[in-house]
Protein backbone atom coordinates (compact mmCIF):
# COMPACT_ATOMS: atom_id res chain seq x y z
CA UNK A 1 0.00 0.00 0.00
CA UNK A 2 2.53 2.77 0.65
CA UNK A 3 4.48 1.82 -2.69
CA UNK A 4 0.95 2.04 -4.55
CA UNK A 5 0.76 5.35 -2.16
CA UNK A 6 4.39 6.55 -3.72
CA UNK A 7 3.21 5.94 -7.11
CA UNK A 8 -0.07 7.09 -7.17
CA UNK A 9 2.60 10.29 -6.09
CA UNK A 10 4.71 10.16 -8.40
CA UNK A 11 2.01 10.09 -11.26
CA UNK A 12 0.46 13.53 -10.05
CA UNK A 13 3.89 14.93 -9.69
CA UNK A 14 4.33 13.64 -13.58
CA UNK A 15 1.01 14.52 -14.48
CA UNK A 16 1.75 18.34 -13.18
CA UNK A 17 5.29 18.35 -14.67
CA UNK A 18 3.33 17.50 -18.26
CA UNK A 19 0.96 20.21 -17.52
CA UNK A 20 3.24 22.52 -16.83
CA UNK A 21 5.17 21.71 -20.08
CA UNK A 22 2.57 21.57 -22.17
CA UNK A 23 1.30 24.75 -20.76
CA UNK A 24 4.76 26.68 -22.43
CA UNK A 25 4.13 26.81 -25.47
CA UNK A 26 0.43 28.25 -25.38
CA UNK A 27 2.13 30.86 -23.15
CA UNK A 28 4.63 31.76 -25.72
CA UNK A 29 2.42 31.52 -28.34
CA UNK A 30 -0.02 34.16 -26.69
CA UNK A 31 3.09 36.28 -26.24
CA UNK A 32 3.61 36.18 -29.73
CA UNK A 33 -0.27 36.93 -30.74
CA UNK A 34 0.37 39.98 -28.34
CA UNK A 35 3.31 41.26 -29.99
CA UNK A 36 2.22 41.07 -33.34
CA UNK A 37 -1.30 42.75 -32.44
CA UNK A 38 0.74 45.43 -30.98
CA UNK A 39 2.73 45.98 -34.42
CA UNK A 40 -0.27 45.43 -36.60
CA UNK A 41 -1.99 47.97 -34.34
CA UNK A 42 1.04 50.48 -34.45
CA UNK A 43 0.95 49.69 -38.82
CA UNK A 44 -2.89 50.72 -39.41
CA UNK A 45 -1.91 54.29 -38.09
CA UNK A 46 -1.99 56.34 -41.00
CA UNK A 47 1.21 58.22 -41.64
CA UNK A 48 0.70 61.89 -41.98
CA UNK A 49 2.14 63.72 -45.04
CA UNK A 50 -0.13 66.82 -45.07
CA UNK A 51 -0.59 68.24 -41.25
CA UNK A 52 -3.61 70.80 -40.86
CA UNK A 53 -3.35 72.87 -37.42
CA UNK A 54 -7.66 72.17 -37.42
CA UNK A 55 -9.91 70.48 -39.79
CA UNK A 56 -13.13 72.86 -38.85
CA UNK A 57 -13.40 76.26 -38.44
CA UNK A 58 -16.94 77.86 -36.17
CA UNK A 59 -17.44 81.06 -37.27
CA UNK A 60 -20.24 81.81 -34.81
CA UNK A 61 -22.78 84.53 -35.78
CA UNK A 62 -22.38 86.25 -39.37
CA UNK A 63 -24.80 88.06 -41.24
CA UNK A 64 -26.29 86.51 -44.56
CA UNK A 65 -24.46 88.36 -47.05
CA UNK A 66 -21.21 88.88 -45.76
CA UNK A 67 -17.96 87.97 -47.71
CA UNK A 68 -15.39 86.13 -45.51
CA UNK A 69 -11.89 84.44 -45.73
CA UNK A 70 -10.62 81.38 -43.41
CA UNK A 71 -7.71 79.65 -43.75
CA UNK A 72 -6.48 76.03 -42.52
CA UNK A 73 -3.40 76.38 -41.77
CA UNK A 74 -0.90 73.33 -42.73
CA UNK A 75 2.71 71.64 -42.74
CA UNK A 76 3.84 69.11 -44.85
CA UNK A 77 5.96 66.08 -42.99
CA UNK A 78 6.78 64.16 -46.47
CA UNK A 79 6.23 65.07 -50.08
CA UNK A 80 2.24 65.03 -51.22
CA UNK A 81 0.72 66.66 -53.96
CA UNK A 82 -2.56 68.40 -54.19
CA UNK A 83 -4.82 68.28 -57.10
CA UNK A 84 -8.03 69.88 -56.25
CA UNK A 85 -9.90 71.72 -54.04
CA UNK A 86 -13.98 70.89 -53.75
CA UNK A 87 -16.16 72.33 -52.41
CA UNK A 88 -19.50 71.12 -50.82
CA UNK A 89 -21.50 74.42 -52.49
CA UNK A 90 -20.56 77.76 -54.78
CA UNK A 91 -20.15 79.63 -51.86
CA UNK A 92 -16.13 78.86 -51.42
CA UNK A 93 -13.39 79.87 -53.72
CA UNK A 94 -10.87 77.97 -52.04
CA UNK A 95 -7.21 78.00 -53.50
CA UNK A 96 -3.54 77.36 -51.78
CA UNK A 97 -0.99 80.07 -50.35
CA UNK A 98 2.83 79.08 -49.36
CA UNK A 99 4.25 80.82 -46.61
CA UNK A 100 7.53 81.45 -49.06
CA UNK A 101 4.83 83.21 -51.17
CA UNK A 102 5.27 80.46 -54.05
CA UNK A 103 3.37 80.18 -57.43
CA UNK A 104 0.90 77.92 -58.79
CA UNK A 105 0.83 75.23 -56.45
CA UNK A 106 -2.12 72.78 -57.67
CA UNK A 107 -1.15 69.82 -59.26
CA UNK A 108 2.72 70.69 -58.17
CA UNK A 109 4.22 68.29 -55.60
CA UNK A 110 4.65 70.06 -52.28
CA UNK A 111 8.33 68.53 -50.39
CA UNK A 112 8.73 68.12 -46.78
CA UNK A 113 8.50 71.11 -44.40
CA UNK A 114 6.72 73.63 -46.94
CA UNK A 115 4.04 75.43 -44.45
CA UNK A 116 1.21 77.03 -46.34
CA UNK A 117 -2.49 77.47 -45.83
CA UNK A 118 -5.75 76.35 -47.74
CA UNK A 119 -7.25 79.49 -47.92
CA UNK A 120 -11.23 79.75 -48.67
CA UNK A 121 -13.37 83.26 -49.70
CA UNK A 122 -16.73 82.34 -48.07
CA UNK A 123 -19.86 84.24 -49.33
CA UNK A 124 -22.86 83.74 -47.38
CA UNK A 125 -25.65 85.42 -49.83
CA UNK A 126 -28.47 83.34 -50.01
CA UNK A 127 -27.62 81.34 -46.83
CA UNK A 128 -29.55 80.95 -43.72
CA UNK A 129 -29.68 79.25 -40.14
CA UNK A 130 -27.19 77.29 -39.25
CA UNK A 131 -24.84 75.85 -42.08
CA UNK A 132 -22.18 73.88 -42.33
CA UNK A 133 -20.18 73.85 -45.59
CA UNK A 134 -16.83 71.38 -46.48
CA UNK A 135 -14.15 71.77 -48.69
CA UNK A 136 -12.14 68.44 -49.84
CA UNK A 137 -8.59 68.64 -50.44
CA UNK A 138 -7.77 66.37 -53.07
CA UNK A 139 -4.29 64.75 -54.17
CA UNK A 140 -1.78 62.20 -53.78
CA UNK A 141 0.73 61.17 -50.52
CA UNK A 142 0.23 60.69 -46.78
CA UNK A 143 -3.22 62.70 -45.40
CA UNK A 144 -5.04 62.91 -48.71
CA UNK A 145 -7.93 62.87 -49.12
CA UNK A 146 -8.89 65.23 -46.56
CA UNK A 147 -12.07 67.15 -45.39
CA UNK A 148 -12.34 70.39 -43.71
CA UNK A 149 -15.27 72.07 -42.48
CA UNK A 150 -16.51 75.57 -42.22
CA UNK A 151 -19.70 76.12 -39.82
CA UNK A 152 -21.68 79.29 -39.30
CA UNK A 153 -24.83 80.98 -38.26
CA UNK A 154 -26.09 82.79 -40.34
CA UNK A 155 -28.70 85.64 -39.46
CA UNK A 156 -30.22 88.11 -42.38
CA UNK A 157 -29.64 91.73 -42.72
CA UNK A 158 -32.08 92.22 -45.36
CA UNK A 159 -35.96 91.48 -45.60
CA UNK A 160 -36.89 90.73 -49.25
CA UNK A 161 -40.66 90.38 -50.14
CA UNK A 162 -41.77 88.89 -51.89
CA UNK A 163 -39.12 86.02 -51.88
CA UNK A 164 -39.01 83.83 -53.66
CA UNK A 165 -40.68 86.16 -56.72
CA UNK A 166 -43.11 83.97 -58.25
CA UNK A 167 -44.70 84.80 -61.34
CA UNK A 168 -46.75 81.99 -61.74
CA UNK A 169 -48.16 80.84 -64.84
CA UNK A 170 -47.97 83.57 -68.16
CA UNK A 171 -48.92 83.25 -71.86
CA UNK A 172 -45.64 85.05 -72.80
CA UNK A 173 -48.26 87.75 -75.17
CA UNK A 174 -47.85 90.53 -72.99
CA UNK A 175 -45.04 92.15 -70.28
CA UNK A 176 -45.46 91.03 -66.52
CA UNK A 177 -43.92 93.14 -63.73
CA UNK A 178 -43.65 92.96 -60.43
CA UNK A 179 -42.55 95.09 -57.06
CA UNK A 180 -39.90 93.59 -54.78
CA UNK A 181 -39.46 95.08 -51.89
CA UNK A 182 -35.90 95.49 -49.69
CA UNK A 183 -36.27 96.58 -45.74
CA UNK A 184 -32.76 96.86 -43.23
CA UNK A 185 -32.03 97.82 -39.77
CA UNK A 186 -30.26 100.51 -41.29
CA UNK A 187 -30.25 103.34 -44.54
CA UNK A 188 -28.78 101.70 -47.29
CA UNK A 189 -28.37 101.79 -51.21
CA UNK A 190 -28.70 98.69 -53.40
CA UNK A 191 -25.58 99.50 -55.60
CA UNK A 192 -25.45 96.94 -58.06
CA UNK A 193 -26.73 93.40 -60.14
CA UNK A 194 -23.75 90.46 -59.48
CA UNK A 195 -25.67 88.20 -61.32
CA UNK A 196 -28.90 89.18 -63.31
CA UNK A 197 -31.00 86.72 -65.02
CA UNK A 198 -32.36 86.79 -68.49
CA UNK A 199 -34.76 87.53 -69.62
CA UNK A 200 -35.63 89.22 -66.26
CA UNK A 201 -34.87 92.67 -66.73
CA UNK A 202 -34.28 95.01 -63.21
CA UNK A 203 -35.43 98.59 -62.60
CA UNK A 204 -34.48 100.61 -59.65
CA UNK A 205 -30.98 99.55 -58.98
CA UNK A 206 -28.52 101.66 -58.36
CA UNK A 207 -31.10 103.04 -55.79
CA UNK A 208 -31.42 107.03 -55.98
CA UNK A 209 -30.74 107.33 -52.29
CA UNK A 210 -29.77 105.86 -49.08
CA UNK A 211 -33.01 104.82 -46.87
CA UNK A 212 -34.04 102.06 -45.30
CA UNK A 213 -36.35 100.63 -47.63
CA UNK A 214 -36.02 100.19 -50.93
CA UNK A 215 -38.21 98.96 -54.12
CA UNK A 216 -37.17 97.18 -57.40
CA UNK A 217 -39.10 96.29 -60.46
CA UNK A 218 -38.63 92.77 -62.02
CA UNK A 219 -39.91 92.51 -65.47
CA UNK A 220 -40.48 89.38 -67.84
CA UNK A 221 -41.17 90.84 -71.19
CA UNK A 222 -42.88 88.87 -73.80
CA UNK A 223 -41.70 85.26 -73.98
CA UNK A 224 -41.96 82.16 -76.11
CA UNK A 225 -40.06 79.93 -74.52
CA UNK A 226 -42.14 77.47 -72.98
CA UNK A 227 -42.25 75.71 -69.91
CA UNK A 228 -41.01 76.61 -66.30
CA UNK A 229 -37.93 78.50 -65.57
CA UNK A 230 -35.77 79.74 -62.65
CA UNK A 231 -34.00 82.53 -62.23
CA UNK A 232 -31.45 83.88 -59.17
CA UNK A 233 -30.80 87.28 -59.41
CA UNK A 234 -27.91 88.85 -56.84
CA UNK A 235 -27.65 92.48 -55.31
CA UNK A 236 -24.91 94.51 -53.52
CA UNK A 237 -25.56 96.52 -51.60
CA UNK A 238 -23.08 99.52 -50.10
CA UNK A 239 -22.60 98.26 -46.72
CA UNK A 240 -21.01 95.18 -48.63
CA UNK A 241 -23.66 92.70 -47.96
CA UNK A 242 -25.51 91.04 -50.65
CA UNK A 243 -28.99 89.23 -51.09
CA UNK A 244 -30.02 86.51 -53.85
CA UNK A 245 -33.88 86.95 -55.04
CA UNK A 246 -35.00 83.66 -56.88
CA UNK A 247 -37.58 83.86 -59.50
CA UNK A 248 -39.61 81.55 -60.95
CA UNK A 249 -41.95 81.26 -64.23
CA UNK A 250 -43.77 79.13 -66.59
CA UNK A 251 -45.01 80.52 -69.92
CA UNK A 252 -48.20 78.71 -70.78
CA UNK A 253 -48.99 80.60 -74.34
CA UNK A 254 -52.24 79.86 -76.00
CA UNK A 255 -50.45 79.31 -79.02
CA UNK A 256 -47.17 77.64 -78.58
CA UNK A 257 -44.11 76.10 -80.32
CA UNK A 258 -41.22 74.29 -78.94
CA UNK A 259 -38.78 75.33 -79.13
CA UNK A 260 -39.82 78.80 -79.17
CA UNK A 261 -36.52 81.00 -80.75
CA UNK A 262 -33.95 78.64 -81.54
CA UNK A 263 -33.45 74.87 -82.52
CA UNK A 264 -29.78 74.25 -81.49
CA UNK A 265 -28.30 70.80 -83.49
CA UNK A 266 -24.97 70.40 -82.24
CA UNK A 267 -22.47 68.94 -83.63
CA UNK A 268 -24.04 67.59 -87.40
CA UNK A 269 -22.42 64.50 -89.22
CA UNK A 270 -21.73 65.45 -92.94
CA UNK A 271 -21.68 61.91 -93.94
CA UNK A 272 -25.87 61.48 -93.17
CA UNK A 273 -28.32 62.86 -92.88
CA UNK A 274 -29.89 64.85 -89.90
CA UNK A 275 -33.19 64.66 -88.66
CA UNK A 276 -34.68 67.21 -85.94
CA UNK A 277 -38.31 68.73 -85.21
CA UNK A 278 -40.35 71.29 -84.22
CA UNK A 279 -43.91 71.18 -82.45
CA UNK A 280 -46.32 73.77 -82.76
CA UNK A 281 -49.99 73.86 -81.02
CA UNK A 282 -52.56 75.66 -79.36
CA UNK A 283 -54.39 75.36 -75.64
CA UNK A 284 -57.46 77.29 -76.44
CA UNK A 285 -59.59 76.51 -79.80
CA UNK A 286 -58.18 74.99 -83.09
CA UNK A 287 -54.91 75.64 -85.34
CA UNK A 288 -55.28 73.95 -88.92
CA UNK A 289 -52.18 72.69 -90.40
CA UNK A 290 -49.16 75.44 -90.79
CA UNK A 291 -47.69 76.73 -93.90
CA UNK A 292 -44.14 75.72 -93.64
CA UNK A 293 -41.17 77.10 -95.14
CA UNK A 294 -37.11 76.40 -94.42
CA UNK A 295 -34.53 79.23 -95.95
CA UNK A 296 -30.59 78.89 -95.41
CA UNK A 297 -29.85 75.23 -96.10
CA UNK A 298 -29.79 73.91 -99.55
CA UNK A 299 -31.54 70.44 -100.02
CA UNK A 300 -33.21 70.38 -96.85
CA UNK A 301 -36.71 68.84 -96.34
CA UNK A 302 -39.77 69.88 -94.14
CA UNK A 303 -43.13 67.22 -93.24
CA UNK A 304 -45.73 67.81 -90.93
CA UNK A 305 -47.35 65.50 -88.82
CA UNK A 306 -50.60 66.03 -86.90
CA UNK A 307 -50.08 64.72 -83.55
CA UNK A 308 -53.39 66.09 -82.13
CA UNK A 309 -55.99 66.63 -84.96
CA UNK A 310 -56.71 70.50 -85.42
CA UNK A 311 -54.41 71.82 -82.72
CA UNK A 312 -50.74 69.92 -82.13
CA UNK A 313 -48.32 69.05 -85.13
CA UNK A 314 -45.13 67.84 -85.23
CA UNK A 315 -42.48 69.61 -88.28
CA UNK A 316 -39.80 67.32 -88.88
CA UNK A 317 -36.70 68.51 -90.74
CA UNK A 318 -34.58 66.21 -92.74
CA UNK A 319 -30.82 67.58 -93.36
CA UNK A 320 -29.28 66.15 -96.41
CA UNK A 321 -25.64 64.59 -96.11
CA UNK A 322 -22.63 65.84 -97.53
CA UNK A 323 -23.31 69.89 -95.97
CA UNK A 324 -20.59 71.77 -96.19
CA UNK A 325 -18.34 71.83 -93.01
CA UNK A 326 -18.25 74.60 -90.61
CA UNK A 327 -21.00 76.67 -88.87
CA UNK A 328 -25.27 75.93 -89.85
CA UNK A 329 -27.47 78.46 -90.02
CA UNK A 330 -31.42 78.61 -91.31
CA UNK A 331 -33.99 79.66 -90.24
CA UNK A 332 -38.02 77.99 -90.18
CA UNK A 333 -40.93 80.08 -91.30
CA UNK A 334 -44.30 78.95 -89.87
CA UNK A 335 -47.71 80.89 -90.94
CA UNK A 336 -50.54 79.97 -88.15
CA UNK A 337 -54.03 80.36 -88.45
CA UNK A 338 -55.76 79.75 -85.02
CA UNK A 339 -59.42 79.78 -85.01
CA UNK A 340 -61.87 79.90 -81.70
CA UNK A 341 -59.29 81.73 -79.25
CA UNK A 342 -58.24 84.55 -78.27
CA UNK A 343 -55.88 85.82 -80.48
CA UNK A 344 -57.81 86.27 -83.64
CA UNK A 345 -55.66 86.82 -86.57
CA UNK A 346 -52.63 85.26 -88.66
CA UNK A 347 -49.52 84.45 -86.72
CA UNK A 348 -45.77 84.53 -87.92
CA UNK A 349 -43.17 82.75 -86.04
CA UNK A 350 -39.65 82.35 -86.55
CA UNK A 351 -37.22 79.93 -85.31
CA UNK A 352 -33.70 80.30 -85.97
CA UNK A 353 -31.62 76.68 -86.71
CA UNK A 354 -28.03 76.81 -85.44
CA UNK A 355 -25.63 74.13 -85.68
CA UNK A 356 -22.05 73.01 -86.76
CA UNK A 357 -21.20 70.42 -89.58
CA UNK A 358 -18.58 67.91 -88.82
Amino acid sequence: MPCQEGQGGSGEADARAYSDADSMPRQLLVSLLLLLTAACGKSAVAPVGLKFEHHTLDLGRLISGEEVEVEFPFSTLSAVRVDRLSGSCGCLSPRIELSDGGGPCLGVPLESGANGAIVAGFATAGLLGQREVTLDVLGEGPGLPARLAIRAELEPWFDVSPSPLRFGSVSGEKEEIRIVRVVGPKPFRITEILTGGPPLRIEGVPSPTSQKEQEIRIILPPSREEGRHRRALRFLADNGYSFILQSEFSVEGELWTRPGKRLLLGGIPSSVPTHASVEVGVRIGELPIPQVRLEGIPGATTDCVTLRADNRYRVQLTLPSNLPKGPLTGTLKLELHPRGGSIGRIVYREIQIIGVVQ
